[in-house]
């Protein structure tokens, strides 16, 4: 793996998904040139322990888990840069 700011990416992608699923994301890892996140259901992926989201809040989930994903992608080049994924966070959240 070649060092690159892309890193930082990669590791927030996979710091979001252990937030929303409530443990390490081994599977998805495991499953990245695969993955996209119009194919994981957002139930599935929700730490169980908690209550189910509010329908206000369903909608902030969905663009994080997708905003996660694209940081996961396997072509480093095409993930975003960390500044993209701040200035998404801070206009959609």
């Amino acid at each position: 793996m070649q060092v690159s700011e892309k890193c930082d990416v990669f590791s927030f992608g996979v710091l979001a998904l252990e937030f929303i699923v409530g443990a390490y994301p081994g599977e998805f890892l495991s499953n990245l040139s695969i993955l996209t996140a119009e194919s994981i259901p957002l139930n599935n992926v929700l730490d169980q322990r908690l209550a189910p989201p509010l329908p206000e809040v369903v909608n902030k989930l969905v663009f994080i888990l997708k905003l996660a994903v694209s940081c996961l992608n396997i072509n480093s080049k095409s993930r975003p840069t960390m500044h993209t994924v701040s200035q998404l966070l801070f206009n959609h959240i």
